[in-house]
């Protein structure tokens, strides 16, 4: 029996009294490390009630197989299901898969408040929708992680050479976060005019600000990158060939 249902094929049966079994059933070909993904389709299929009840329901499967088998039938559990409840819960079972419930939650929902705040679990917070939801407009992205103080996400962006996120940043976090996405962009290699970018956005006075950031710098490579922007920096420069 739990072989036909492993594939799929629950004629004759329902769900809601089989309920017990179904779960003994997942229970066992997830500890062999059989899919799943055919017998939860089914069920959902069949009563998406019984499906919400075996997959996010008290008694539901903390594995992340189990989890990720969920996030292929969500249109049928947020049909019995409140939406960003359902996303909670499935954090909750899986905690490491949170990467995989903010995908499919981002592709469903996109720049929900819930969604930001379920990101708040991974680490670093936010990194996620950050990083879908900057594809499509990364200026408000930026703004809206820190809008829920993911400052980390947002700098190690900006260290990627991101000018949005570097803008954000500049714009809203302490000066110490500008600082250090500044130097993480120099010592990861970011192929950016990152001092034009601060003096477009902090005016010419920005020696003071770059002689800090060399200070920060972990790399021989970041300080050469600093170094070969530096002109008319007299008080960076001197820091540099300190160092």
């Amino acid at each position: 029996m739990s072989r036909a249902w492993l594939e799929g094929r629950l004629e004759g049966v329902e769900p809601r009294a089989e309920l017990n079994l179904l779960r003994a059933t997942l229970v066992t070909a997830l500890g062999r490390g059989d899919d799943i993904t055919r017998l939860v389709h089914s069920v959902c299929k069949l009563d998406p009630v019984a499906g919400g009840e075996l997959l996010v329901g008290p008694r539901a499967l903390a594995h992340p197989a189990a989890i990720r088998a969920a996030l292929g039938v969500v249109g049928a559990l947020e049909e019995v299901t409140p939406v960003s409840g359902l996303y909670r819960r499935l954090a909750d079972l899986a905690p490491d898969a949170i990467a995989d419930v903010l995908h499919t939650a981002i592709a469903r929902h996109g720049d929900t408040d819930w969604v930001w705040r379920l990101a708040g679990r991974e680490e670093p917070p936010g990194t996620t929708p950050l990083g879908l939801l900057g594809a499509r407009d990364p200026e408000l992205a930026a703004h809206r992680a820190l809008d829920h103080e993911y400052v980390q996400a947002v700098v190690d962006r900006a260290g990627s050479g991101d000018e949005h996120a570097l803008r954000a940043i500049y714009t809203r976090a302490p000066r110490e976060a500008l600082f250090v996405a500044v130097a993480t962009t120099l010592d990861r290699g970011a192929d950016v005019p990152i001092v034009a970018w601060i003096a477009a956005l902090h005016g010419p006075d920005i020696d003071p600000l770059f002689a800090a950031v060399a200070r920060g710098l972990r790399t021989q490579e970041g300080r050469e990158r600093l170094l070969g922007q530096a002109d008319g920096l007299p008080g960076t420069l001197a820091t540099l060939r300190t160092r």
